[in-house]
């Protein structure tokens, strides 16, 4: 396999589910290390998806970089020399011929290093049948491989005890002493926090504790950056009853949406073509995040937690086939948002009766290609088709579209029997609605 196809399959993986955000699950065990070091630049190298930069909770400033070729976001190569390069669970991804020159990449790129590489299979298969984890070897294989271009490896301790893990400098006495002191409150913290969210289980609650429970898994994550839920229906149309049964599922999770009604613009094209204004006015009248969702969606569980981890300008889901679906957008409070937003409503007038998300792909692939624009897709938890078949979702949905467009574009069958996709549409709003009213 070649760099670029592994790098491809890594793309697609990205593009329809949450991956790549384990890193977090040692911030107890590096913050410490980190925080005697000092370091004035990090780069976390190969981040994935992960936000372990933005849980170090330093006290003063510091240069951060992620990098990632599989992420457009953060494909650009790194210059420079950095104080501090962090790299967790991405040597085991790349095939053993090619590990020397990435590592010594990675030596060039910095001045002291944190190393950490899984040493057992993965439970993703890559597309061709490939475990994801290319190089499965012992903790003292990769100690005798990192050794050839980081002479001095200190062994550290972190989650998962298997993993092959190192830092590339030494604690003095008192660093050691105060190493092992910050450990103990680290350590008192999580389990803590792990008591109180089990605890909230058992009763029927979920306390998010931030700085343990990620998005890998359960969806769950800070609830910092909570921002406006939006969306907008036009008025004496069937989309009248998908705002009602949206607002009443919000309802129920306790999250505030705000839904507006507009005329109609004359076709179902036209009216999707009303979203980029709609957008580009709630982005100037509104402050913080802003995600947007069509109103024919229902909730299965409040976004925020784990749209704030989503550092980046705007966040649309892209399916493994590369089709951009604006049925959810993450828009962040930046001038890159405005701009793109202004870009989306002069293409739409351009092209009234043109799609609306082949529109805003085309103006985000032109933004991104110009370096103006910080793009992440989002996992398809978040714009979730219903009954779709040609993806799995890749954890709990939290965000359920339920096709209103169906409804307009009814033709059917010879035997005057509603097409399937109809049917299934039909049963699965029945199903919904049963449940949301009872509540």
């Amino acid at each position: 396999m070649t760099n670029k196809s592994l790098i491809d399959y890594y793309a697609d993986i990205h593009a329809g589910r949450a991956y790549g955000n384990t890193s977090v699950r040692n911030g107890r065990f590096l913050r410490p290390d980190i925080k005697l070091l000092r370091p004035a630049s990090i780069i976390d190298y190969g981040c994935g998806q992960s936000r372990l930069l933005d849980q170090l909770e330093l006290d003063y400033p510091v240069e951060t970089r992620r990098y990632d070729p599989a992420i457009p976001a953060f494909s650009k190569k790194p210059e420079g020399v950095f104080d501090l390069l962090i790299n967790v669970d991405v040597l085991e991804h790349i095939p053993e011929p090619d590990l020397d020159p990435v590592i010594e990449e990675m030596r060039s790129l910095c001045r002291n290093a944190i190393l950490i590489v899984d040493t057992i299979p993965a439970k993703l298969i890559l597309p061709n049948g490939e475990n994801a984890h290319a190089t499965i070897k012992p903790k003292d294989w990769w100690a005798q491989k990192l050794g050839r271009h980081f002479p001095h490896l200190v062994p550290i301790k972190v989650a998962r005890s298997w993993r092959a893990a190192f830092r590339t400098w030494d604690h003095t006495l008192e660093e050691e002493a105060a190493f092992r002191k910050m450990r103990r409150v680290e350590d008192l913290f999580y389990y803590r926090e792990r008591v109180r969210y089990l605890a909230g289980r058992l009763v029927g609650k979920n306390p998010r504790a931030a700085r343990w429970a990620t998005a890998t898994d359960t969806g769950e994550g800070s609830a910092a950056g909570r921002g406006t839920v939006v969306g907008f229906y036009t008025r004496d149309s069937l989309y009248e009853q998908e705002a009602a049964r949206m607002r009443r599922s919000a309802e129920v999770l306790g999250l505030p949406v705000e839904l507006t009604p507009m005329d109609s613009a004359g076709s179902w094209v036209r009216n999707a073509g009303l979203k980029a204004g709609f957008l580009r006015a709630a982005r100037q009248r509104l402050r913080g995040p802003l995600v947007y969702v069509d109103v024919d969606a229902v909730f299965h569980g409040d976004p925020w937690p784990l749209l704030s981890t989503f550092d980046c300008d705007v966040a649309v889901h892209v399916t493994g086939k590369g089709e951009l679906q604006s049925g959810t957008i993450l828009l962040n409070d930046t001038p890159a948002t405005a701009t793109l937003l202004e870009d989306w409503v002069a293409a739409t007038e351009a092209n009234p009766d043109e799609w609306d998300q082949r529109v805003l792909h085309r103006v985000i692939d032109e933004a991104v290609e110009n370096g103006r624009l910080k793009f992440i897709r989002l996992p398809n938890t978040l714009c979730w088709i219903t009954d779709r078949k040609d993806e799995r979702p890749n954890g709990p949905i939290i965000i359920e579209h339920l096709q209103a467009s169906r409804e307009l574009k009814i033709v059917k069958t010879l035997f005057g029997r509603l097409p399937g996709k109809v049917k299934r549409r039909r049963n699965r709003v029945s199903e919904i609605e049963n449940k949301l009213w009872k509540k």
